[in-house]
């Protein structure tokens, strides 16, 4: 956090160096105006990111998806405003004041300099930014000359048709997105005691976040192709995956398939964020609430987990002599403790 603190400082210092030598009244306030702004976003993307803006923030930060929490962070809305307003009074009086003081214009452009060589750093606010517009200008390549930009021999790569694999024992996973990861530990932890007994008993495997894998659709394309989700769509994160035909690269998917498994996704709301799209590209089958003879109480996120278990359960049962692949995902759930899960 020192380090983001340390960055927020050369933006305040950037902006002000900027205001005071700017003589104009206008174009001097509209500089201060925007400054402030980007000040802010980028408090903004601390706090709910975790880091100063990135290409996960702007993937995320939508009207879609500020409408959809807004309820949730009414507070913090009210306090990025007023800090917005007490930086523009602040930015005002210190630059009259600067301006007043008349330094050298040198002076104004040696911490412009500073300050702007300073941004580009390692995560600084001039490289995150690099970072981003990179991947939205990227150049469109043919697959067969991407291979080769990366240094791979298109003839060498082993692609999603040609893996060989065969089948071991059937497959059972029980997916769990970063917020209910924490349900596992303590204090948390003796809410949910048949899921921790089943991760003590079987394989439990803690997957850290990668970059261009950090939400929920692109997590789920990460881990199934091995490949981060950087796309240069401008239509945002919750966009990426929709109307997907077909995924070229090869990974676990293609391998699971390759061996034949009858590979099945269980989800509270599978049209999220082009998740059904994506996953039917990648060979499985995706069930979701409208896909059972039960009609089931749906939320804002689906249907509740609790309900979609039952499913799950029935569709083990009903497994024939395929090996079977299971993915059970665990979002936005409740009431674990009250679950069978044996």
């Amino acid at each position: 956090m020192f380090y983001f603190a340390f960055q927020l400082f050369l933006l305040f210092l950037f902006v002000l160096a900027l205001g005071a030598w700017i003589k104009n009244n206008i174009l001097r306030f509209l500089l201060i105006f925007l400054g402030g702004f980007f000040f802010i976003l980028q408090l903004v993307s601390l706090a709910f990111n975790g880091k100063l803006i990135n290409y996960r923030f702007c993937e995320q930060i939508n009207f879609g998806n500020i409408g959809s929490v807004v309820g949730f962070f009414s507070a913090y809305i009210v306090w990025f405003i007023l800090l917005f307003i007490g930086f523009l009074v602040m930015m005002h009086f210190i630059t009259k004041i600067i301006q007043k003081r008349q330094p050298r214009p040198v002076f104004l452009i040696g911490v412009l300099l500073v300050t702007g060589i300073c941004f580009f750093l390692p995560h600084g606010i001039g490289a995150n930014l690099y970072e981003v517009v990179n991947i939205k200008t990227a150049r469109t390549r043919s697959f067969h000359n991407a291979l080769k930009k990366l240094g791979i021999q298109p003839e060498t790569y082993i692609s999603h048709g040609e893996i060989d694999a065969k089948a071991g024992k059937n497959i059972i996973v029980l997916s769990l997105e970063s917020l209910e990861r924490g349900y596992l530990d303590p204090p948390l932890a003796e809410l949910t005691p048949h899921l921790n007994t089943l991760a003590e008993k079987h394989t439990y495997i803690d997957i850290q976040q990668q970059f261009g894998a950090s939400w929920t659709s692109a997590s789920i394309y990460t881990v199934l192709t091995g490949t981060p989700a950087y796309f240069k769509d401008s239509r945002g994160s919750n966009s990426i995956f929709q109307n997907t035909s077909a995924i070229r690269i090869g990974g676990l998917a293609s391998v699971l398939q390759a061996a034949g498994y009858d590979m099945n996704y269980f989800i509270a709301k599978k049209d999220f964020s082009g998740i059904d799209d994506m996953l039917k590209s990648l060979g499985f089958k995706v069930f979701s609430g409208g896909d059972f003879q039960k009609s089931y109480k749906r939320t804002h996120w689906g249907i509740q987990d609790k309900d979609l278990f039952h499913e799950f359960k029935k569709r083990l049962g009903q497994a024939g002599r395929r090996p079977s692949l299971c993915v059970f995902s665990l979002y936005r759930f409740r009431a674990l403790s009250t679950w069978g899960l044996r």
